[in-house]
């Protein structure tokens, strides 16, 4: 109010009495209400009760009984000068008197809150902090407009009770002191704001007066305005006023009626009386309501009244200055509300709070941080923060640690912090720490948020150890392995360790899967993953990669050669006969070992060559293990390159194809050829199938290698017939893998059959076993297309994959080979005998041509005809040729001698029996079974 009464005192000697005007409206901010006089009522009573049992009980009454009379006799005051209006010179002496009483009230009050404090008692120390928390918030919201009348007020409270603490000095004392002095400051601040926007709300009723303005001519400040009614009883409203109140200038006439009407139905009565006092010169005008705005809401104003007279005494005319107070009614909420957010917020919140002063005074805390750390009582309620410190650090696994950061912290004032520390009983508190500034920016203290973060890092931790686990075994999936080979190689690298990668996968799983499903699969892998459990040291780590594919760290080796002897027990361990669907199971394990190397310092490059060594040990017969060589990755490189070239060489003519006769016993005629593959390297020479077939199925090629194989076979046939041969099948043998693609594989037979006008019977596809039984499991639907149009079936090296008699019943093939792995030690093998001879005599019964592959001898010949066979093919007759030889051995003439047919040869005569005649095989054939192939000139 200093800068008001400077602004007074320079306007008193032009305008005399108008600082008075003003001085009154300050007044009528500072007046008692009838609710503040109940708020004093209510919390004398309550504190009569309590001090009752601490003093006699004629203390406590005296005392109300004194603050009474103080209220009573501040409104009698404040009701004689309403009713008195405004007079020159006379609010000086209005102001004292309320000075007056509101120093009185404050030092009654502060008795009270003395008596509580000094207590030792708990309890009576927090009813002493509230009172003087609520009297002074009250005391700041009533008396903003006057710095005199707030420290009037507050100031004895907080002096006195200050000073009682003071007089008997305890821990707990200088800390309720410590607090009453932060409070102290939250309330300056907190009184300096809703000041500014009291005091605003006064330069505009003096600036309004200072002009001498008329209520139909004034122009108050934004949000302002005025309205009159003058001697004839006739109203004014300023151009404010019809804006503060929404009210459109040409709507109505301005009138107190149309004021009342717009004001908030609630007040209106209270209001309507206030002005109706004030017209009649009974009372002042001072009234705060609502009115209801444009939009619906409400808003809230301020009506001082203000009342000019005659010489007599006499009314002349009577102003009211109208100011939209809706902001300042806010803040004004929001301070009342603050001692109850004082309260409750820190108690509310999830997180343990601390807050230390700039001192580092303990100032206060919650019960979630007492209950974190389990403070004593008397840690907490002494204050001592090296105390606090040091219990905290006795609870935590790092204690040293922490210091050091507290002690950091403790030096760096404006830096913020968060980390996390474990407990000793195994919690995980997270913790956050920022700097308390004012607003000038000094230094007030530093708050601390903790929180028990356990559960939370615990379902964290799962979540994690979820994702690095395979979910059908449990064991570590590729990923959190390749993590572990990492670390294992940095070990190894630094000399701590010696280590090598087994890579396996299980033989035949495929098998398991196709015969009992695969929940038998799923089930047989679970029992793999818990042997290798079992089988591997603590130090190892065991993992599956996906599939039938595992892979094991075997850590801390003594030499190279405990790597062999670990995987040779894991392959007799995953050897023992598995319980899979209530069905005994075998399955064995073939396992590849790469050797931890010097130099070697990525996981991939170690999984490769575990990779490279499990495929060489699966070439080499399954059920086995090989170690890592440089040979391994050399033949790999050379297959990638043979590969390479294959994709150029089916373009580029190096390709040719060599047929090998079969022949039909009974007649010596030629029935069919099979279509044998071969490669004319530029570098490496003639290649046969076994060297490339592999490569062409690795590299994806084997698609566009079958294709130009049925092309180049059917096109052939088209030029026997076009030579005037006589119309033979031609077998082309069939890789599983064509039949991925069933469509295009189709596709490729029916172009190749009518692009060269040859009927399907033309074409035999040869199949293994397997691919049979996988192709009629997945493309069933493909092999019924292929034999309704005419195709011949046949079964390629039968006996030697996984023959099953019920494929057979169900999907009655054309023909079955016998593999020549039966026919090559036929004469000398009784148990090779009887797999034949029981094989032709089951093709016989169930309609199914027979064809003996791998002839080689007469005597294989004989037994093969004398047990049924009809069909025989090897190199007893002629090893596989080029075209142009099996043209002539098709256009033969049917009458030529056989000693006029390539005599030369033949060679020395064989011996044969006496009960079959020499003329019944071709000669010719004879002497091309001496030939050489061309691939191996």
């Amino acid at each position: 109010m200093q800068t008001l009464r400077g602004d007074f005192a320079r306007t008193r000697g032009r305008q005399g009495g108008i600082d008075d005007v003003v001085y009154s409206q300050q007044l009528h901010h500072l007046a008692l209400r009838g609710s503040d006089v109940f708020a004093h009522l209510v919390a004398a009573a309550a504190a009569v009760l309590t001090l009752g049992r601490l003093y006699p009980s004629g203390a406590p009454i005296l005392w109300a009984g004194a603050l009474l009379a103080v209220l009573t006799l501040r409104s009698g005051l404040q009701d004689r000068y309403r009713r008195a209006g405004v007079t020159p010179n006379g609010s000086r002496g209005w102001g004292r008197w309320f000075i007056a009483g509101a120093l009185a009230t404050g030092v009654l009050w502060s008795l009270v809150a003395s008596v509580f404090v000094i207590t030792d008692n708990l309890g009576y120390q927090v009813v002493a902090l509230a009172l003087i928390g609520g009297m002074s918030i009250l005391g700041i919201a009533r008396n903003a407009a006057s710095t005199s009348m707030m420290v009037a007020f507050v100031a004895p409270m907080i002096g006195v009770t200050t000073a009682a603490l003071l007089a008997h000095p305890s821990s707990v004392h200088v800390s309720i002191v410590l607090i009453l002095g932060a409070f102290g400051l939250v309330l300056v601040t907190a009184g300096r704001s809703l000041q500014q926007s009291v005091h605003a709300d006064l330069r505009l009723t003096l600036e309004l007066v200072k002009t001498g303005a008329t209520l139909a001519t004034a122009h108050g400040g934004s949000r302002a305005g005025s309205w009159e009614v003058n001697a004839t009883g006739r109203t004014f409203w300023s151009d404010e006023m019809f804006e503060i109140l929404g009210v459109e200038r040409s709507a109505s006439e301005p009138s107190v009626e149309r004021l009342l009407e717009k004001t908030h139905r609630s007040d209106r009565e209270v209001v309507a009386a206030a002005i109706r006092a004030w017209l009649s010169c009974e009372a002042g005008l001072a009234v705060e309501h609502r009115v209801v705005a444009p939009d619906g809401g409400t808003r809230w104003i301020y009506q001082f009244g203000l009342m000019q007279r005659d010489a007599t005494g006499r009314p002349l005319r009577h102003t009211a200055i109208v100011q939209d107070i809706t902001e300042r009614k806010q803040s004004e909420a929001r301070l009342q509300f603050a001692n109850v957010v004082m309260k409750t917020q820190m108690e509310a919140s999830e997180d343990g709070i601390l807050i230390v002063s700039g001192d580092r005074q303990l100032f206060s805390y919650n019960e979630h941080f007492a209950a974190l750390f389990n403070f004593p009582p008397h840690i907490l309620n002494g204050g001592d923060i090296d105390a606090l410190i040091a219990h905290v650090a006795s609870t935590v696994r790092n204690p040293q640690e922490l210091l050091e950061l507290i002690k950091h912290i403790d030096t760096s004032p404006g830096e913020d912090g968060q980390d996390e520390t474990e407990l000793l009983d195994g919690r995980i508190v997270n913790w956050y720490t920022v700097t308390l500034r004012s607003p000038d920016g000094a230094n007030l203290g530093r708050a601390w948020f903790l929180r028990d973060v356990t559960e939370q890092k615990r379902a964290l931790e799962r979540a994690m150890e979820t994702s690095r686990q395979d979910q059908l075994t449990g064991l570590l999936n590729r990923g959190a392995f390749v993590q572990i080979l990492r670390d294992t190689i940095a070990r190894a690298s630094a000399g701590e360790t010696n280590f090598a990668v087994l890579y396996l996968d299980l033989d035949n799983f495929k098998d398991v899967n196709d015969a009992l499903g695969h929940p038998a699969g799923d089930e047989l892998l679970g029992a793999v993953a818990d042997r290798l459990r079992a089988s591997t040291r603590s130090c190892d780590t065991a993992a599956r990669f996906g599939g039938d594919e595992f892979a094991v760290i075997a850590d801390n080796l003594i030499d190279p050669e405990e790597a062999s002897r670990r995987a040779a027990r894991l392959i007799e361990a995953l050897s023992e006969p598995y319980q899979v669907a209530g069905v005994p199971v075998r399955t064995s394990s073939s396992i590849g070992i790469a050797l931890y190397e010097p130099g070697v310092s990525d996981a991939e490059t170690l999984l490769s060559r575990a990779d490279l060594a499990l495929y060489s040990a699966k070439n080499q017969g399954r059920a086995a293990y090989r170690p890592f060589t440089e040979a391994m990755d050399s033949e790999v490189r050379t297959r990638l390159a043979l590969g390479s070239d294959l994709h150029q060489a089916i373009g580029e003519g190096e390709l040719f194809l060599l047929y090998q006769p079969q022949i039909d016993i009974a007649s010596e005629r030629i029935v069919g050829v099979e279509a044998l593959v071969r490669w004319r390297h530029p570098v490496r020479g003639v290649l046969p199938p076994a060297q490339f077939i592999p490569v062409a199925e690795q590299t994806g090629v084997i698609g566009k290698l079958g294709q130009w194989i049925l092309a180049e076979a059917c096109r052939q046939a088209r030029a026997w017939r076009d030579a005037g041969a006589p119309p033979v099948r031609v077998s082309v043998n069939v890789s599983s893998l064509q039949f991925k693609t069933a469509l295009a594989f189709e596709a490729d037979i029916v172009a190749a059959l009518a692009d060269n006008g040859l009927s399907a019977d033309s074409l035999e596809l040869e199949l293994t076993e397997t691919v049979l039984m996988n192709a009629y499991r997945e493309h069933a639907d493909l092999l019924l297309r292929l034999r309704e149009l005419g195709l011949t079936i046949a079964i390629d090296d039968f006996g030697t994959g996984y023959s099953s008699l019920d494929y057979l019943r169900r999907f009655p093939v054309d023909r079955i080979k016998i593999a020549h792995d039966f026919v090559r030690d036929l004469e000398t093998a009784s148990g090779d005998a009887a797999i034949v001879k029981a094989t032709i005599g089951l093709a016989r019964e169930l309609k199914i041509d027979v064809l003996a592959e791998g002839v080689e001898r007469r005597p294989q010949l004989e037994l093969l005809e004398t047990w049924g066979c009809r069909e025989v093919q090897g190199y007893y007759f002629a090893r596989p040729l080029p075209p142009g030889e099996i043209t002539a051995l098709l256009c033969r003439p049917a009458a030529t001698p056989r000693s006029e047919v390539c005599r030369s040869s033949i060679g020395p005569p064989r011996p044969q029996r006496e009960t079959r005649s020499p003329s019944r095989l071709s000669e010719s054939l004879l002497a091309a079974a001496h030939a050489p192939e061309p691939w191996m000139s």
